[in-house]
């Protein structure tokens, strides 16, 4: 962390991140879980963040976000 000047966390909750790794990347809810097990929770990530955009919905949304953070 103190080697950039900030920290953006792009979050989207566990099921629609399941959902989205089956469907994009025919990754099956046990294999993603499995992984995400393995790194830092997405909990503590936006934590540690100093922007946090939400990543639940359309990508309009998504793009309506990051555009207020790198305004």
């Amino acid at each position: 962390e103190k080697y950039f000047d900030k920290i953006v966390c792009i979050y989207t909750s566990k099921s629609i991140r399941h959902k989205r790794l089956e469907q994009k990347r025919n990754i099956s809810n046990n294999e993603a879980a499995r992984r995400e097990a393995k790194q830092l929770s997405a909990e503590i990530k936006l934590e540690k963040a100093d922007y946090a955009i939400i990543n639940n919905g359309t990508e309009e949304e998504l793009l309506r976000q990051f555009n207020l953070v790198f305004k």
